[in-house]
């Protein structure tokens, strides 16, 4: 039946070989029906798209249905590859995924300030001998950037690609792409940091740490019996990431013990002091007390 509703001769022939190769395979499947019904949308599609079988190659399969729909009728394509040797790479599958991928990236940013700049870079790669999976990584690479720092009509500044890299060290080298076509074809004054100092910032000890290290050495030099009630408190504040002031609010009632350690609630959070604060804890519950 279905066949009748085919226009050519190829594709009826082909529609009635296919349902007897799966009948041959999977007679004893109680779905059969059903799983040839799935199949039919795409055997309707090869008898549209193709007025003549010397017309499928694996090539034309990938342009005209693409990955997806390919790999949904996986059971079409294999007789495809059985009864014609048409066969789709893997190489030839990826490679179409890849283009799809970017053809979904291109879309997805058409309608933002930045969408024709995407689309003029894509245009650039083509021009590139470089593989198609490498086009899709410098266009994804570039659309997080554009996206992220919402690259003005000028290009952006290099505080603002600093701090992009920060947060994505991985994409520097894929970025490096973009800001040459920047460069070179839009003329821009595109820049980011060298590589090595936006390692140097990743790798830098933050702040609040060096802060606490210096306070526990003035507390490990004078011991918490001696040294100020503030460094035992900014001590206590910057280990539980409190304000100076928080910490101060913290009546010393809230400060509990269980016999085995010490306890203090901020709000409606109990916090439990680490060992290795314990003493410091103590100092300045007595200076509270005091």
């Amino acid at each position: 039946m279905l066949a009748a509703t085919l226009d050519h001769a190829w594709a009826k022939d082909f529609c009635v070989n296919f349902a007897h190769s799966l009948w041959e395979r999977k007679k004893d499947s109680p779905g059969l029906a059903k799983l040839y019904q799935a199949h039919q949308p795409m055997l309707q599609r090869l008898d549209a798209t193709y007025a003549e079988i010397v017309e499928i190659s694996p090539d034309t399969l990938l342009r005209d249905f693409g990955t997806a729909t390919l790999r949904k009728h996986l059971l079409v394509r294999r007789y495809l590859e059985e009864a014609l040797s048409i066969k789709v790479s893997q190489s030839s599958r990826e490679d179409a995924a890849d283009r799809d991928r970017i053809k979904v990236k291109l879309a997805e940013h058409g309608g933002k300030p930045w969408g024709p700049l995407l689309k003029e870079y894509a245009s650039w790669l083509d021009g590139l001998d470089i593989s198609t999976r490498t086009r899709r990584l410098y266009i994804a690479t570039a659309a997080t950037f554009c996206a992220e720092i919402k690259i003005g009509p000028s290009g952006w500044t290099e505080n603002q690609a600093q701090r992009h890299l920060l947060r994505h060290p991985g994409a520097y080298s894929n970025l490096l792409r973009f800001v040459g076509f920047c460069s070179e074809v839009r003329g821009w004054k595109a820049v980011i940091p060298p590589q090595s100092r936006i390692l140097n910032i990743r790798t830098k000890t933050p702040a609040t740490v060096v802060r606490l290290r210096k306070l526990l050495d003035m507390v490990n030099a004078e011991g918490p019996e001696h040294v100020q009630d503030s460094v035992l408190c900014r001590v206590l504040a910057l280990s539980f990431g409190l304000t100076i002031a928080k910490m101060r609010s913290i009546p010393r009632e809230n400060f509990t013990s269980d016999g085995n350690g010490l306890k203090f609630k901020v709000g409606s959070d109990s916090v439990e002091i680490p060992t290795g604060l314990l003493a410091i804890a103590q100092a300045y519950l007595q200076r509270m007390a005091a």
